[in-house]
């Protein structure tokens, strides 16, 4: 299971089995209009529910156009 966190520790991202699949996107919490977040750090928490402790860490979400 992962859950992505933004800078004020709300989850704006969570999902079981994850495939490497975060767009960029909120699932999670109030979103006004599009779901997509803002560029910035977000945080992770990925557990792999074998009894460890989970991974942190941070990523950064760049929107820079292509």
């Amino acid at each position: 299971e992962i859950s992505i966190l933004n800078r004020w520790g709300n989850v704006v991202y969570k999902k079981k089995a994850y495939d490497s699949s975060w767009d960029g996107t909120s699932n999670q919490g109030v979103s006004f209009g599009s779901n997509q977040l803002p560029e910035g750090t977000y945080f992770y928490i990925l557990d792999l529910g074998n009894g460890l402790q989970p991974f942190k860490g941070f990523i950064y979400l760049n929107r820079a156009s292509r």
